[in-house]
């Protein structure tokens, strides 16, 4: 990935320049269980390539290592005009919201998905919110740097398996 990126940057460029954008594409565990997730992916991965050229995607990936399948991709924010400028992607509320109608217009519209609310204020809570609404925070320890790297390399540690058990007698499946 990295040869690839360096193929593409150009020689000048400002020093804090956005040099590649991720993207996450997945839908809902429930989705995945009714759809054939190769076609969605196929769909998703060429609306990328259509967005911002086959030849500025320098790295694709598939991740079927959790409950929901993700595909990650990396784009050099490349324009027309060959300079780096992500800016002209992604720049503001109004270039990512009709980001998100193109994508669900192109892919999610043929997988019976919907699109997510306009210009909603809807935020994010911080974990430890969640789970004591849903009453585990008492199961919650603090985590230590040896469960962080850990985490890193893909391993549980009894910090995050005893939260992950009592999520899953919670949240059973079909629920």
């Amino acid at each position: 990935m990295l040869a690839a990126l360096r193929a593409l940057l150009p020689q000048k460029r400002r020093r804090a320049a956005v040099i590649a954008i991720e993207y996450l594409v997945t839908a809902s565990p429930e989705f995945f269980a009714g759809h054939t997730r190769g076609a969605y992916f196929k769909s998703a991965l060429e609306f990328l390539k259509q967005k911002h050229g086959k030849q500025n995607l320098i790295s694709v990936a598939l991740h079927l290592d959790e409950t929901t399948p993700h595909l990650v991709a990396y784009v050099v924010p490349i324009n027309a005009a060959g300079k780096l400028a992500a800016k002209d992607f992604l720049g503001g509320r109004e270039k990512l919201r009709q980001l998100q109608t193109d994508f669900f217009q192109t892919v999610g519209a043929k997988f019976g998905l919907e699109r997510g609310v306009k210009g909603s204020r809807a935020t994010h809570q911080k974990v430890q919110q969640f789970y004591s609404h849903i009453g585990i925070k008492d199961d919650l320890k603090p985590l230590r740097k040896m469960d962080k790297f850990a985490g890193a390399l893909g391993l549980k540690t009894e910090a995050t398996i005893a939260p992950a058990k009592r999520l899953k007698k919670l949240f059973k499946p079909g629920q």
